[in-house]
């Protein structure tokens, strides 16, 4: 679905780091081994998700503008900066 470009590389790429980023500081947390996720804690940030990337994605793919795929992929590294902030802040740094 992605479009043809370098955009279609960028968003593939920050949206593959940000998963990593968000499994390594989250479900496999150094000295515990991997967690189960909590639906609770994780409902946020899966709304969150949602909402800042979903819109830009099926924007991009339904006016045809394909630098709305980089907006979804920006939206989605701050996202997730965002809520690891939080979740330090509210459970400290493990």
């Amino acid at each position: 679905m992605l479009p043809l470009g370098p955009s279609r590389v960028v968003t593939i790429l920050g949206l593959v780091a940000v998963v990593g980023v968000g499994m390594r500081m989250v479900f496999t947390r150094p000295g515990y081994g991997v967690v189960w996720p909590d639906g609770r804690a994780v409902f946020p940030y899966m709304i969150a998700m949602m909402i800042l990337v979903g819109v830009p994605a099926v924007l991009a793919v339904s006016l045809e503008v394909s630098w709305l795929w980089l907006v979804a992929g920006a939206l989605a590294g701050v996202t997730t900066l965002e809520m690891g902030r939080r979740y330090r802040k509210v459970y400290g740094r493990d």
